[in-house]
């Protein structure tokens, strides 16, 4: 429970909650700050209760820590995030000490009793017999603490634990307000919906002038994208591989050395009989094995439940064990006995055999050929691609390295950010990734990139000829989309009004089945939804939340905007939450019950952080930070 309170907890006091009551915490060094030994210098106060730089530096370190395991790296005193494990640290220990500032002020304590009694009870200090002062001393002497340190922070321990334990009773949910949130949560409506289809809808054709004036007001809504002209090269394994040769020697010793890896294992043609019990199963084999053809037995004895298959030119570790150990075992044309399974009783035949056999050489010459190519090319790339990039660095024209080198050429015409040409069409999208788009973006006109290397191991180097900026787009231009948004918005404006009709005819009394009639209209029902329903149907939360706010029968007071148009919207059925379960309610407790120790805790840190003087030496902190 609170392991997920501390996870979104504000107060410091409630990330200390669980951390508080549990003294193997400070044994293991999750909290270090409970076995802090006194002394050095003092980095904060709280009512006169001191906070040393030694407790501040092993919090400190905690936190790194935990920096380090939440989003890796090495993060140490001199990382941009180390202010923020700094404060943290200072900050916990700072909860702890108006603790022990409220307990000293309403005289809450332990008794040496109940000090000595978690002592003994910790399982660290436990031996064969029980107790073991040895494994005491050992844990003493390991974080260099004397006894009576140890005891007393224990019993601060438990004073902190007692303090949050008894705000903690106050957190408790009523039962009454359990129930009602189960109801709030699990009501349902069902809706009646008439949507008008915005794409149903006919609008006008808009003369130039209406196009124009509409641009001229939705100008920051149509800007033509930066585009430029690049000429890219690209060199990989595919584009060398004609040049690559092999001799046959090498084909015969790969041949050779993978010659097992090639064995084909035998394989039949199986075909079976399928009977539910097995005095059927023997009828079936007895016609077979008397010469009527399987496919007709199945077909006259259909009625009895067999049927035929052809389970195909199968190996054996294709069937299963039992049905493979039959089929493997008969000869050609022989019938099987009944063999039961899972499915009931196989009757098998055994129409081809292939026997087991392994590929000569010329039937794997090809793909070794092409396998041995291919390796000795991704050998050669590295250093073929050093060579192109010396030959760019010398002044070579990328057109021209790139012939010589083999690499692929591809002219670009016209390219924006997101890869699509003027006309909106992908450019390349093949080859085009999203990282070399960055760098096309971001160089300058005129000069050939460094050579890079792609994740699949290609090779790439481009040049930027030319760079149209971004500017407003024109009618010219741009007509074809201009004209596709206004559409899209005058279609959607008529579907509001016809919506907007349709509530008026329904609220004037005329049937939902007449309204429905209308053309463009589609009645469907959606639901039954809850207030936090997974299903949705569709809807948008704020349409869910205005159907809880009307009656069964109603119609929401305006048209609602769907994805595919718009919508009037009636409650058809509305249902309350089923009967509370025990598990239901025990889920629902444990839920408030976390929220309100988080809210008390919060109100209580702050009440204390209101009553007590806080003081921290800002100085003394930041040398925690320098390197």
């Amino acid at each position: 429970m609170l392991d997920a309170l501390r996870s979104r907890a504000s107060s410091w006091i409630v990330k200390l909650f669980l951390g508080i009551l549990v003294l193997s915490f400070a044994i293991w060094g999750i909290g270090d700050i409970f076995v802090a030994p006194r002394g050095g210098n003092v980095v904060a106060e709280v009512e006169g209760l001191e906070i040393t730089a030694p407790e501040v530096a092993r919090e400190f370190e905690n936190e790194l820590r935990r920096l380090r395991e939440q989003v890796g790296g090495n993060i140490d005193r001199t990382h941009p995030l180390a202010a923020i494990a700094l404060n943290a640290a200072v900050q916990r220990l700072v909860a702890l000490r108006l603790l022990d500032a409220f307990a000293a002020e309403v005289g809450i304590g332990a008794s040496d009793a109940e000090v000595a009694a978690r002592i003994h009870d910790e399982p660290a200090f436990r031996g064969a017999n029980g107790f073991d002062r040895q494994q005491l001393e050992l844990f003493l002497r390991s974080v260099g603490m004397s006894e009576r340190q140890y005891v007393e922070e224990v019993r601060r321990e438990i004073v902190r634990g007692r303090i949050l334990a008894s705000l903690q009773q106050l957190a408790e949910a009523p039962e009454f307000f359990v129930r009602f949130l189960h109801d709030y949560r699990n009501a349902t409506r069902t809706l009646d919906v008439l949507l008008v289809e915005a794409a149903s809808v006919q609008v006008d054709t808009p003369d130039e002038a209406t196009l124009a004036r509409y641009l001229e007001e939705n100008q920051q809504r149509f800007v033509r994208p930066e585009y430029r002209r690049v000429v890219l090269a690209i060199l990989g394994i595919e584009d060398i591989l004609d040049e690559i040769t092999v001799d046959e020697a090498e084909v015969r010793r790969l041949y050779e050395e993978r010659k097992e890896g090639f064995r084909v294992p035998e394989r039949r043609q199986v075909v079976q009989l399928l009977a539910p019990d097995e005095e059927t199963a023997k009828l079936a084999r007895e016609r077979v094995a008397a010469g009527e053809d399987l496919q007709a037995v199945a077909a006259d004895l259909a009625g009895r439940g067999v049927s035929f298959a052809d389970l195909g030119l199968v190996s054996r570790t294709a069937l299963p064990a039992a049905i493979a150990e039959a089929a493997f075992s008969l000869a050609q044309g022989e019938v099987s006995a009944p063999v039961k399974s899972p499915f009931g009783y196989h009757v098998l035949a055994v129409r081809t055999v292939e026997p087991e056999h392994v590929p000569v050489f010329e039937e794997k010459r090809a793909e070794l050929e092409a396998q041995l190519r291919r390796e000795k090319a991704a050998r050669q790339l590295p250093s073929l691609a050093t060579a192109f990039d010396d030959e760019l660095a010398a002044g070579t024209r990328l057109e021209d390295a790139a012939q010589r080198f083999g690499a692929k050429l591809f002219a670009l015409e016209a390219v924006d950010r997101n890869g699509l040409d003027p006309r909106g069409k992908p450019v390349l999208a093949e080859v085009l990734k999203p990282t070399m788009l960055e760098a096309i973006f971001a160089a300058k006109a005129g000069e050939a990139s460094l050579l890079a290397e792609t994740e699949d191991g290609r090779y790439w180097v481009f040049r930027v000829d030319a760079i149209e900026p971004e500017r407003p787009l024109t009618l010219a231009d741009g007509r074809d989309r201009i004209l596709a948004v206004w559409q899209i918005e005058r279609r959607r404006e008529a579907a509001k009004a016809l919506a907007r009709s349709l509530l008026e005819r329904l609220k004037a009394g005329e049937s939902p089945e007449a309204v429905a009639a209308t053309p463009g209209v589609r009645r469907q029902e959606l639901g039954p939804v809850r207030r936090r329903s997974e299903e949705t149907f569709g809807l948008p939360a704020d349409v869910i939340a205005r159907a809880f706010a009307v009656k069964e029968g109603e119609w929401l007071p305006d048209p609602v905007e769907l994805s595919e148009g718009v919508a009037v919207v009636r409650v058809a059925k509305s249902e309350p939450a089923p009967a509370l379960e025990e598990g239901q309610r025990a889920a629902i407790a444990h839920e408030l019950r976390d929220g309100f120790e988080d809210d008390l805790l919060t109100q209580f840190e702050a009440a204390l952080r209101q009553r007590y003087t806080v003081a921290i030496d800002e100085r003394s902190l930041a040398r925690f930070l320098e390197k």
